[in-house]
C-alpha cells in the first residue's frame, strides 16, 4: 500500500499544475518516507548545529524577556551570512521540501527577534533603529537574482520571475545581459502587478514576435534590430535608473560590452549610471555581435535632453564579458547569495541540472577536466591575441576570452533542460505556445527550489523590510519637523 501510494505520490509532483499542489504532495511524500524524522533531528555533519541551536536559544530568552539591549548584541555579534553553513545546498537534498527544523526555526526565531527591535519604543530611537538595520544588513549581506544571456530562450526567465513575484520572494537586487536583461528591466520598472501582467505568454508574444525577422542583404547585422528597438523603447520609454529605482526600489543592473580593447565591461544601475537611459542600455546589452549591430548608451541630462552616454563609444552584448556579475554586484551592494536563472546556450550543455551529486567523486572529477579544459583554452588565447596583427581580430580573440574566463553558476541555479527542440528557439520568432511552454518549464524547474530560497533568504527579507520602513518613517518625521519649524 505505501509503495503504491509512494509512486502516486511521485507523479502527482511530476504532473503537478501549481506550486501548491506541488507542495502538497512533496509534503506527504516526506512523511511516507520518513523524511520527517530527519527533519527533526538536529544532527548533522553538513551544518553546525550546535552554534545555531545556541543562538536560537540565547535569542529566544532575551526577546522573551523583552531585554532589547541583549538582543541588540546577539545579532549584532552572531548574524552574518551562511552562519554555521545553513546555507549548506546539502541540507535542501535529502528531503522532497523543506530542511531541518532547527534551521527553519532559527530563521523564524531571527525574524521575530528583527520584528521585536523594530516594535520597541523604550530602548531605541528611529535613529537608532535605523543605524541598527544599516549594520546588520552591511554585515550579513543581500541576495541577488541574475538573469542571464539566452537569445530566444530567455522567455525561461519569465517563469522564475513569476514565480518569485507570486510568492514575494523577488530580491531587491536584480541583474541581466542580454535577453536577461529586457526582463530584470520589465521588473524594475513595473510594480508587481504591473509585473505580472506583462508576464503573461500572450503579452510577451505580442512584443517580441518579430525579433528575428532577418535584415535585408548587405545590411551591418543578419537580424532587423528595428522590431527589438521599437519594442525596448515600447517598455522602457526614456526612463532612467534612478527614476525606476525612486518607482519600484529595485535596483537593477544590465551589463554591456565595449568595442574597444581598453574599455572594460560596465554594470549599469542607479548607482553608477544613474541618468542612463535604461532603453539604450537593454539595447546595447541585448546587440549580440552580427546578429545586432552595437548601440551607443545614452542618458539625460539635468534639462531633460537626451545625450550621449560615453561620446563616440558603442557597446554590444552584456553576457560576452559579463553574463553572471557577481563580483561587482558584493562589491556593490553586499550580495552573497544569488539565484541564477542560465538560458545561456554557450554554457547550459555543460551545466548540471541539481545539486544533488555535486560532490560525488565523478561529480567534482569531471569539474576538475571541465576546469583544466578552461584554463589552457584562456591560456590560449592570450597566446593568440598577442600574435594577431589586427585590433579587430584581438578585439574577437579578447571576447572569446572573456566567454570562457568567467562563472556562469550561483548559490541557487536554475537551468532549463537540454533538448534539440531549444536549440531550434535559439534565433527564431516565439509563439505563443513556444513562450508558455518555456514560462511553464521554469516554473516546474524553480518549484523544487522554492522552499530553500523561503528559507535561505527570510532573513535579508525581514532586514529589507524593516529597513524600508524606518526610510519611510525618517523621512516622515522630517517632513514634520520642517512643517512644525515653518
Amino acid at each position: 500500500m505505501s509503495k503504491l501510494t509512494e509512486k502516486k505520490l511521485r507523479k502527482t509532483i511530476d504532473n503537478a499544475q501549481t506550486y501548491d499542489e506541488y507542495k502538497d504532495a512533496c509534503e506527504l511524500l516526506d512523511e511516507l518516507t520518513g523524511n520527517n524524522v530527519w527533519k527533526a533531528e538536529v544532527e548533522s555533519p553538513f551544518y553546525d548545529y550546535e552554534l545555531i541551536q545556541h543562538r536560537l536559544d540565547s535569542m529566544k530568552k532575551a526577546r522573551m524577556n523583552n531585554d532589547i539591549d541583549s538582543l541588540v548584541a546577539i545579532l549584532c555579534e552572531g548574524l552574518h551570512g551562511n552562519l554555521g553553513n545553513i546555507g549548506n545546498s546539502e541540507l535542501y537534498q535529502v528531503c522532497n521540501i523543506g530542511t531541518k527544523h532547527l534551521i527553519e526555526e532559527f530563521n523564524e526565531e531571527v525574524k521575530q527577534s528583527l520584528e521585536t527591535i523594530y516594535l520597541d519604543d523604550t530602548h531605541l530611537n528611529l535613529y537608532e533603529k535605523k543605524d541598527f538595520f544599516d549594520r546588520i544588513s552591511q554585515a550579513y549581506g543581500q541576495t541577488a537574482l541574475i538573469l542571464s544571456g539566452a537569445a530566444g530562450l530567455g522567455f525561461f526567465h519569465c517563469g522564475l520571475v513569476k514565480t518569485l513575484l507570486e510568492r514575494d520572494l523577488l530580491p531587491s537586487v536584480v541583474s541581466g545581459s542580454s535577453a536577461g536583461s529586457l526582463f530584470a528591466a520589465l521588473i524594475g520598472t513595473r510594480t508587481k502587478e504591473e509585473a505580472l501582467a506583462e508576464l503573461t505568454p500572450e503579452t510577451i508574444h505580442a512584443k517580441f514576435a518579430h525579433v528575428f525577422d532577418f535584415a535585408t542583404p548587405f545590411s551591418e547585422s543578419i537580424f532587423d534590430p528595428t522590431a527589438l528597438e521599437n519594442t525596448i523603447i515600447d517598455m522602457f520609454d526614456l526612463m532612467t535608473f534612478e527614476e525606476a529605482y525612486l518607482k519600484t526600489g529595485i535596483e537593477i543592473n544590465i551589463s554591456v560590452s565595449p568595442l574597444d580593447l581598453h574599455q572594460q565591461a560596465r554594470l549599469l544601475n542607479h548607482i553608477s549610471a544613474r541618468n542612463a537611459i535604461i532603453c539604450t542600455a537593454v539595447r546595447a546589452s541585448t546587440a549580440l555581435p552580427y546578429a545586432y549591430p552595437p548601440v551607443q548608451l545614452c542618458a539625460m541630462t539635468s534639462q531633460g535632453e537626451v545625450r550621449p552616454y560615453i561620446a563616440n563609444k558603442k557597446f554590444a552584448d552584456g553576457s560576452i564579458s559579463l553574463d553572471i556579475p557577481i563580483q561587482q554586484l558584493s562589491r556593490i551592494y553586499g550580495v552573497n547569495y544569488t539565484i541564477v536563472s542560465q538560458t545561456n546556450p554557450l554554457v547550459t550543455p555543460f551545466l548540471p541540472r541539481t545539486d544533488k551529486f555535486k560532490n560525488s567523486s565523478f561529480s567534482m572529477a569531471a569539474n576538475y577536466i571541465k576546469q583544466s579544459l578552461r584554463h589552457t583554452s584562456v591560456f590560449g588565447c592570450n597566446a593568440i591575441e598577442k600574435v594577431v596583427p589586427t585590433n579587430m581580430a584581438k578585439l574577437t580573440v579578447h571576447k572569446a576570452r572573456s566567454v570562457l574566463e568567467q562563472s556562469y553558476m550561483g548559490d541557487i541555479n536554475v537551468v532549463p533542460k537540454r533538448t534539440l527542440e531549444n536549440i531550434t528557439k535559439i534565433f527564431s520568432n516565439p509563439t505563443v505556445s513556444s513562450v508558455r511552454q518555456q514560462i511553464q518549464e521554469a516554473e516546474k524547474a524553480a518549484w523544487p527550489l522554492i522552499s530553500r530560497i523561503e528559507t535561505t533568504t527570510k532573513i535579508s527579507r525581514t532586514i529589507r523590510f524593516y529597513r524600508h520602513k524606518l526610510k519611510i518613517e525618517l523621512r516622515e518625521e522630517h517632513k514634520a519637523n520642517v512643517k512644525k519649524a515653518s
